[in-house]
């Protein structure tokens, strides 16, 4: 897997600008509206980033981590490598429940909730042109990728100031 620098919003080419918009304003109305801030008092907040691009080939990974200096983390899939006859090709994007102890006990009542009560870690397939935002705390990897083509995502983590 290559990992690039984190100036990836720096710079200059119009589909990078556009990119950067689309994502930052996405986590700044995912925070805002996970938010009891007024939205006046919000908006007056900057957004800060590093934001980067993954190339992942065949058999590359990320272990579980999470971004303990940033509030919100978001990746952008740019094209996820599938495989030409449709079959899963890995590297799904695993966001790991934090909650110890919340399966301790499961019985018929429990065992099939929805979102977002449901126990257990939520494995997700990238598709080209989604995005996901989640707080930073969350731990979370990319399981391996067994396709034969190249998979590209863009990742960001941010944090605001005053």
């Amino acid at each position: 897997m290559f990992e690039s620098r984190v100036d990836l919003f720096t710079w200059p080419e119009p589909c990078i600008r556009e990119l950067r918009n689309f994502m930052l304003e996405s986590v700044f109305r995912v925070a805002m509206a996970a938010s009891e801030t007024a939205p006046g008092e919000f908006a007056r907040l900057h957004l800060n980033n590093h934001t980067w691009f993954h190339i992942t080939r065949p058999t590359g990974y990320f272990v579980a981590h999470n971004h303990a200096l940033a509030s919100w983390s978001a990746v952008y899939c740019v094209k996820d490598g599938t495989d030409p006859a449709g079959a899963p090709c890995g590297g799904l994007l695993r966001l790991f429940d934090t909650r110890a102890g919340a399966d301790a006990y499961l019985d018929q009542a429990n065992q099939r909730l929805r979102q977002p009560y449901i126990v257990g870690d939520l494995d997700l397939q990238l598709q080209p042109g989604q995005l996901v935002v989640f707080p930073s705390y969350l731990f979370h990897e990319v399981t391996p990728y067994y396709g034969s083509d190249t998979r590209i995502t863009v990742a960001s983590n941010c944090w605001f100031t005053a």
